[in-house]
């Protein structure tokens, strides 16, 4: 219970600050404004918001309230913290302000109201308390407890259930892709070239199809390629292991011929074992004929691509690398290491700061390389590469796959 309440502090914190540093006003922005601007996530939030209000007025009308809890708390763990704002905080983390941001907030702002609430009833001083600091102000309204406001109104035209199955669809693939690359040893920062996806159904290809730049988009991948299984399959590789029992009796003198057909043929052996149950061939003047008791058959993905297997198909990610994606990697866990020390600074979200970075080898050529995303991602007016100066103000060592990095950081002048 107190790890539901710290996620859903978190979410209000989150929304509430980067509402404030970008000076969002929902008084004068509301979804009628921005429709044209909604991205596919922002439509399939507000599905969800709208399922959850029917449900939820279902089941307290039928006093059900054990039903209302569980869908109020799945909701807002689930369906907002752990997916909603994962896909957005990209876009609010935009430093101009664009359609895209102002209807990412929006959205955010009709959802945690309305789920709000609803919650009242089940957290009343919690819902209290956010409302005077988050809501009451923002929109200057009169009344002086949440309690004292009526429920949200049904938007059952807001619901898209196709929407809803595609997401879920997509999520069950998105997992299935971070568990890949968690079993390479992949980060998420670090992009991968591509994600192969032998769908089971057309159905299932359609529906990932719809939402293909957002599975782009969660496994950082380059590309989402849809292949039948059979092409996944032609990468196996099969090792035979020859049954001496069944074999030796049979070929007697001849038996070496027949290890060195397996030793020199085995992938090929192995594949038309898989598929057709036999292979015959002629070798060294011999014929030989061998079928699947005739050997140990083992079939596995060559060690570059890692394999997940889920009701919707096959999953499969290219763990091979390009130079560029390297560097993007490393840029990547640089921007992290400088927002942790901006953090362990106490600046705030919108301070900007100058950056001095010491490295050698990968680490200087993402510097060099990728220096405006650097710069864009951790608010830095000023980016250098060398020893930092004696007057910054925070001063850290790190370890990057093995090299030593050393960063300098300080609050610029014009953070005031």
């Amino acid at each position: 219970m107190r790890r539901d309440f710290t996620v859903i502090w978190n979410v209000y914190a989150f929304a509430s600050t980067y509402m404030g540093l970008d000076r969002f006003d929902p008084k004068s922005v509301g979804l009628g404004d921005i429709e044209d601007s909604l991205e596919v996530e922002d439509r399939w939030i507000l599905s969800r918001l709208a399922s959850l209000k029917r449900r939820y007025m279902e089941a307290m009308e039928d006093l059900r309230i054990h039903d209302a809890a569980r869908a109020l708390r799945s909701f807002i763990i689930e369906d907002v913290s752990h997916w909603y704002l994962r896909i957005i905080r990209r876009r609010v983390w935009e430093e101009v302000d664009t359609p895209s941001k102002r209807a990412a907030y929006a959205t955010l702002y009709k959802v945690l109201w309305e789920w709000l609430l609803m919650a009242a009833p089940f957290i009343p001083y919690t819902a209290e308390y956010l409302y005077i600091k988050v809501f009451r102000e923002a929109e200057e309204r009169p009344e002086e407890s949440i309690h004292m406001l009526d429920m949200p109104e049904p938007e059952d035209h807001l619901v898209d259930s196709a929407l809803e199955e595609d997401m879920e669809k997509a999520r069950m693939v998105i997992e299935a892709i971070l568990s890949a690359r968690n079993e390479a040893g992949l980060k998420l920062r670090r992009p991968v070239r591509r994600v192969i996806i032998a769908a089971s159904s057309q159905e299932a290809e359609r529906s990932l199809r719809r939402l293909e730049g957002l599975i782009r988009l969660m496994a950082n991948a380059k590309e989402i390629e849809f292949a039948p299984a059979s092409a996944l399959e032609a990468t196996r590789i099969y090792r035979v292991e020859p049954d001496y029992g069944r074999l030796g009796p049979r070929f007697k003198r001849e038996m070496p011929k027949v290890l060195r057909l397996i030793e020199e043929r085995g992938g090929e052996i192995g594949r038309l074992l898989a598929e057709k149950g036999v292979y015959e061939a002629e070798y060294e003047g011999l014929r030989i004929r061998l079928t699947l008791e005739d050997v140990s058959l083992k079939a596995e993905y060559p060690e570059w691509l890692k394999v997940r297997d889920t009701p919707l198909g096959l999953v499969a990610v290219d763990t091979r690398l390009t130079r560029e994606e390297v560097l993007e990697g490393v840029a990547r866990d640089i921007v992290r290491r400088i927002q942790a020390m901006r953090k362990e600074a106490g600046y705030n979200v919108e301070d900007y700061v100058e950056v001095w970075i010491e490295g050698s080898g990968d680490v200087e050529e993402a510097v060099n390389a990728l220096k405006d995303y650097i710069k864009r991602e951790t608010r830095a007016v000023r980016l250098e590469l060398g020893t930092p100066p004696s007057g910054v103000e925070v001063l850290r060592e790190w370890e990057l796959d093995g090299d030593r990095v050393v960063i300098g950081l300080r609050r610029a002048a014009a953070s005031g």
